[in-house]
């Protein structure tokens, strides 16, 4: 009689409802509430008057809501229900919280690029607000669905339901996707990628095909490379120091304001090239990039990793390689060359425990330097000015700016406080260099060139913006602007022969440079000789004397 009684009185804290109504409520939750994202997008279409912006609104709201229904309705069988709005609660929450605060599109490379982030990294973005956030919209519902008692008709009943679900919801969205055709038309071609929930399920689904499809073989562009002899000067040495997030504004080499380049500024033989863009605004996608033989328009990221690269070429030509990173590993382009990763509890002078500086990346380089007896291209991939946690990323000697930000929702900072921060850990990336120059110099035996860019910029709260990943068409040129700068020994510099004034008013006066001018720069640089090799993006071939 005491166990009725329980479960009776239990059985008053769940609320009964027919399978077909929860569906319709979750379908216009997730179609409308979980799409600040878009709808922020939306508001800011341009020549667009309010009335014709409030129906394509309206219009776009049902059509999302009606095409969730049919979805879920299609998942939605007994002892299922439950657990996939659930999933699709959690996870909507989640992308409603990016895309609205960090105004991005979920696409397969931005499902690559979390899926490729480790976990310090991600760690980092994980904020008060977010949690707040997350557990509010995604959470919460969730837990909800936990009280509700669900009642299901029998099978004949529920096919029935669902079929009539799906041809009424195939002509409402014919209907209102007529009326939407307009402004599909105009082209917005990121506006597909903000529709919540279907961006990241299918761009999941995509990478996940991409990750497990059959293994392809690999791809060599040019079979007939022959070996680089090392020259009677004694061997190349050139080291690609792959930056983290540091953009061209902030870089007094480039006209910034503030003295953040105060000892690259003084070195002789190095070469700044202004403008220079990204191939991406996420890492996964423009360092394989910026390695590939590919263009920025060309370049294809599921192609990359089968397809040989500078570093396999470079090794074609009897070259030693070798790549030293971060934790945030390599991207796939180190695979097949000798490789190391620093990680943060390394022991280190250089390493905290939570994190090491960059200094940690060239440790042993002077010692490494003292062993080279053949042509050598390293690869020194840094921390840099990763956000959102700027004032994590230098020592504590390098807190010449402040105040500065020391919250990870970099929304509770001043943007004051946010660029101080940044500004430190550029100015802590010069001495990175410069130290890493300076180590070349000493090596008297050897030919030696450093070659620096970042791999994609940062929006520091610019118009309300911050971080990286934008589409790249939309991305502010905070976040595509990268610093690009070339140093060369007076060894170098004579092999073959090279005219220093004219490499330096190139730099500073000949235009764009981007990421599509590494490969061939660097083939051109360490003496390749190519069939890849395209001389119109080789940024010293127009100096190199007859």
């Amino acid at each position: 009689m005491k166990t009725i009684d329980f479960l009776t009185a239990a059985d008053r804290f769940f609320y009964s409802m027919k399978t077909e109504k929860l569906l319709a409520f979750a379908a216009l939750y997730l179609g409308v509430f979980l799409n600040f994202g878009l709808w922020r997008h939306v508001f800011m279409y341009p020549g667009m008057g309010t009335g014709v912006l409030i129906v394509f609104i309206l219009c776009l709201a049902l059509a999302l809501s009606v095409l969730t229904f049919i979805f879920i309705s299609l998942l939605a069988w007994p002892y299922m229900t439950r657990p996939v709005l659930i999933v699709l609660f959690l996870m909507s929450g989640y992308a409603n919280y990016s895309m609205f605060w960090y105004g991005i599109t979920i696409d397969v490379d931005m499902i690559r690029n979390v899926f490729e982030t480790d976990a310090h990294e991600a760690s980092e973005l994980f904020t008060f607000s977010s949690i707040a956030w997350i557990a509010l919209t995604g959470v919460l519902p969730a837990a909800g669905l936990c009280f509700v008692k669900l009642e299901y008709p029998s099978l004949s009943q529920m096919l029935k339901s669902k079929g009539l679900a799906l041809l009424l919801g195939i002509f409402a969205l014919g209907g209102i996707f007529y009326g939407l055709n307009p402004r599909f038309e105009k082209g917005d071609p990121h506006l597909r990628y903000m529709l919540s929930p279907f961006n990241y399920i299918f761009s999941t689904a995509l990478y996940a095909r991409e990750i497990l499809g059959e293994e392809q073989d690999f791809i060599v562009l040019d079979a007939d490379i022959a070996p680089v002899p090392v020259p009677p000067s004694g061997p190349n040495l050139v080291v690609f120091i792959v930056g983290e997030t540091a953009r061209a504004h902030n870089f007094s080499l480039n006209g910034y304001a503030r003295q953040t380049n105060p000892l690259l500024e003084k070195e002789e033989h190095l070469f700044y090239f202004r403008n220079a863009t990204a191939c991406s605004t996420m890492t996964s996608r423009s360092v394989p990039c910026m390695f590939s033989a590919q263009t920025r328009k060309t370049f294809r990221k599921r192609d990359a990793h089968g397809t040989q690269n500078l570093l396999d070429i470079l090794k074609q030509a009897d070259y030693d390689v070798l790549w030293i990173g971060s934790s945030g590993g390599c991207k796939d382009t180190c695979d097949r060359v000798a490789n190391q990763m620093v990680k943060s509890d390394a022991d280190s002078e250089f390493c905290t425990g939570d994190i090491c500086y960059d200094e940690a990346l060239a440790e042993n380089l002077e010692t490494r330097l003292g062993n080279i007896r053949k042509n050598t291209f390293i690869v020194l991939h840094t921390t840099g000015s990763h956000g959102p946690t700027y004032h994590k990323k230098y020592p504590a000697a390098f807190h010449i700016f402040t105040p500065i930000c020391t919250n990870n929702d970099l929304r509770l900072c001043d943007r004051e406080e946010i660029v101080n921060a940044y500004d430190n850990s550029i100015v802590y990336t010069d001495y990175f260099i410069a130290k890493t120059i300076g180590m070349l110099k000493a090596a008297t035996h050897l030919n030696t060139a450093l070659f620096y860019t970042s791999d994609h910029g940062e929006s520091l709260g610019e118009d309300g913006v911050y971080l990286h990943s934008m589409p790249y068409d939309m991305a502010p040129e905070y976040q595509k602007r990268v610093p690009m700068l070339l140093w060369m020994s007076e060894r170098l510099l004579q092999q073959p022969p090279l005219n220093a004034r004219c490499l330096a008013d190139k730099a500073a006066h000949s235009g764009a440079a981007s990421h599509d001018n590494a490969f061939h720069t660097l083939l051109g640089l360490s003496g390749i000789n190519s069939k890849l090799y395209d001389a119109n993006l080789d940024m010293l071939n127009d100096c190199r004397n007859p």
